[in-house]
């Protein structure tokens, strides 16, 4: 039969069958709704999340009990949304779905209604009679649903702990550069390089096609590289943190250019001395930083790795064949990197008799991960969410990425292959060797004009942020932060903007202005502190 039945229970109210089998109780399907929402909810939540609705008794009971809350449906049949179509008509919740065959749709459909700000006071609920009825349609949501949270919390974290940074690394790398370079299409061959273990695999193949191939690297595998004698043509780094500036210091021997966002940690001796490409993310700062020039910066969505973003850069440098290699995402036994690496060092200056070098990097490697690959390789929660993603950036439908001597980890859209293979790929493509300087053109840029913009756009920031303090000073009650109220909120006062968008929810308005005040003047004292060493120069 493989269908929905709806029948009446012993209370008078309707109950599912499918296939027989009881999606609801038979006896008092409401009061069963009301017991999983006692035992599961805790607290007053802002965002609720039903994983395989039945007949809306948990809807109703939700919206009885908390008539602010935000509430994301997920039916696994679609005579199940029809019955509540019908049954809640205007009170049904707006963000509800059946489940689809295609994963990016379900996919799209949670990007487009689940946002960071929901991630406070989130509770997700799961009828448990669906989940075993519907086992395949639950999993995939289940696998859709805890990439998108691993990637919104990934994101809260990095903005809190870098979103000063951000600011603060764009004024700083717009004051110190010294050459800018603007990149042309049409580079033949792209090979992006990591650090990953397996990019030693690919040396050989890098070595012997190196007139070739245009080597982007992560910053992370220079040493590597060019422990074997391979200079790259290019780096690029886009981390905010010490790291991404320690990582970047053996650029200082190599000469080459560097892709960079503005808000990347780069040490001020490579700013000098390097010709930079900057990349556009179209970050408020950014666009206020880089507005009226007469020349345009390669445009890259903000990812939540670099090598995201590298990958997006080399589909627009070629359309050509492009390379990833040393891109394992996980492991190879206990080690991380390849070798050389610049962490090498750090591992061998901290050892000592109680805690020897393997045991320091079995230690790491034991901790942070978890043997859950077919071929026991190790990889860590971070490494999941890269995983996720990098296939997003994979489009099926445009020139393929391959992967050369790929680990364990599956990205879907990427095509293994060994050295070989890459060989025979160049040759179709009838690759020939090229100079790739002849694909940078200098661009001028005077140092005062970069000056006064950082001065102009943090004068302009400041000016918003007073009128909102002196309205509120004067008994206004109607402020609201605006774009860039909110961009600079969201950006240095994180934590404020989501206990925010909680009170409003819940309607808790008493609460609201003086937290309001508190952003206000955190945002005052901020912009002047990011302004300061820009004034007296």
């Amino acid at each position: 039969m493989n269908d929905i039945s709806i029948q009446t229970s012993r209370s008078g109210q309707d109950y599912a069958l499918f296939d027989g089998i009881r999606l609801n109780s038979s006896y008092n399907p409401l009061a069963e709704a009301q017991r999983l929402i006692a035992s599961e909810i805790k607290g007053t939540p802002s965002t609720i999340l039903i994983s395989g609705c039945t007949l809306g008794y948990l809807i109703e009971e939700i919206q009885n009990r908390y008539p602010s809350v935000k509430i994301l449906c997920f039916f696994f049949h679609p005579i199940l949304l029809e019955y509540c179509k019908k049954k809640f008509t205007s009170r049904f919740p707006r963000s509800l779905v059946v489940i689809p065959s295609d994963p990016s749709s379900l996919d799209s459909f949670i990007s487009s209604n689940l946002q960071e700000t929901d991630l406070e006071g989130l509770s997700i609920i799961e009828w448990s009679s669906s989940i075993r009825v519907f086992e395949e349609q639950a999993d995939a949501l289940r696998r859709v649903l805890s990439q998108r949270i691993r990637e919104m919390n990934g994101s809260l974290m990095v903005t809190k702990t870098f979103g000063k940074s951000w600011i603060k690394n764009s004024f700083k790398n717009l004051y110190h550069l010294d050459q800018v370079v603007i990149p042309q299409e049409g580079v033949p061959a792209v090979v992006i390089t990591g650090s990953g273990p397996s990019l030693t695999s690919s040396l050989d193949f890098l070595r012997e096609n190196r007139k070739r191939l245009f080597i982007l690297a992560l910053t992370s595998s220079l040493i590597t590289l060019s422990s074997y004698g391979i200079t790259p043509d290019a780096a690029i780094a886009t981390d905010p943190g010490f790291w991404a500036s320690f990582l970047a210091n053996p650029l200082k021997d190599l000469r080459i250019p560097l892709f960079i966002p503005l808000s990347a940690a780069v040490p001020p001796k490579i700013l000098h001395c390097l010709p930079l490409v900057l990349l556009k993310q179209d970050m408020f700062y950014e666009q206020a930083l880089l507005s009226d020039l007469p020349f345009d910066f390669i445009r890259i969505p903000p990812a939540g790795t670099v090598s995201d973003t590298a990958l997006r850069l080399g589909k627009k440098l070629t359309s050509g064949p492009l390379f990833v290699a040393g891109i394992d995402l996980c492991y190879e036994d206990i080690h991380l990197h390849s070798r050389p690496h610049v962490f090498d060092i750090l591992d061998q200056i901290h050892s000592e008799r109680r805690q020897p070098l393997l045991s320091r990097i079995w230690k790491r490697a034991s901790d942070n991960t978890e043997r859950d690959l077919p071929g026991g390789s190790r990889r860590s929660l971070p490494f999941k969410t890269y995983a996720g993603w990098l296939s997003r950036s994979s489009d099926p439908l445009s020139t393929p990425v391959y992967r050369l001597n790929p680990s364990e980890v599956v990205i879907p859209g990427y095509v293994p292959l060994g050295n070989s293979d890459a060989h025979s790929i160049l040759d179709q493509h009838t690759i020939m060797p090229f100079q790739p300087e002849d694909f940078f053109t200098e661009v001028p840029w005077d140092h005062n004009t970069r000056r006064q913009k950082i001065l102009k756009v943090t004068k302009a920031w400041m000016e918003v942020v007073e009128d909102a303090i002196s309205s509120l000073a004067s008994g206004k009650d109607n402020i609201t932060l605006d774009k860039t109220l909110y961009n600079l909120s969201y950006t240095l006062c994180v934590d404020d903007i989501l206990h925010l968008h909680r009170l409003q929810r819940l309607g808790e308005h008493e609460k609201i202005w003086p937290l309001i005040e508190n952003i206000l003047n955190n945002l005052r004292r901020i912009i002047l502190e990011l302004r300061q060493p820009y004034e007296q120069r």
